[in-house]
């Protein structure tokens, strides 16, 4: 029942996200471009800043993060209904240019599920922040 080609939805930052030590939303505190290819299976809630699915299936989460900031590790999650689906802990640090990490996640998803990337400083005592070029991918797979 899934259609072809398959449901997917895409967002890219267009200004640097929020910096900040708390975990936080891609896409918070940023002027979000997306698209969406059937509005009908995948919606970007721009409010909370995540993707919305309104079919069950299996789905790819696809985060591909500019990071800046003063935290020799950050946190880059894939979550669903705001709980982990996997978590990352790349280098980041304000001594070097941003570094671009990639998190990707397979997973099933019930309809009305939301789909986000968090991304949070692991030293309270730093910021960090996502830069413009930022984009998340999600995709039904079936």
């Amino acid at each position: 029942a899934c259609p072809i080609p398959n449901p997917f939805g895409y967002m890219q930052l267009d200004s640097d996200g929020t910096a900040t030590v708390d975990e936080t939303n891609l896409g918070a505190g940023s002027t979000v471009t997306n698209i969406v290819s059937d509005s009908n299976y995948i919606s970007w809630n721009d409010t909370n800043k995540y993707f919305m699915v309104s079919a069950a299936g299996t789905y790819e989460c696809l985060g591909v993060v500019i990071l800046e900031g003063g935290s020799t590790l950050a946190t880059l999650t894939v979550q669903k209904n705001g709980s982990d689906v996997l978590v990352g802990a790349p280098r980041v640090h304000s001594s070097v240019d941003p570094l671009e990490h990639t998190i990707r996640a397979v997973f099933t998803a019930s309809s009305g599920d939301n789909i986000s990337i968090t991304y949070d400083a692991v030293a309270a005592s730093n910021t960090l922040k996502p830069l413009t070029g930022s984009t998340m991918t999600v995709k039904r797979l079936a």
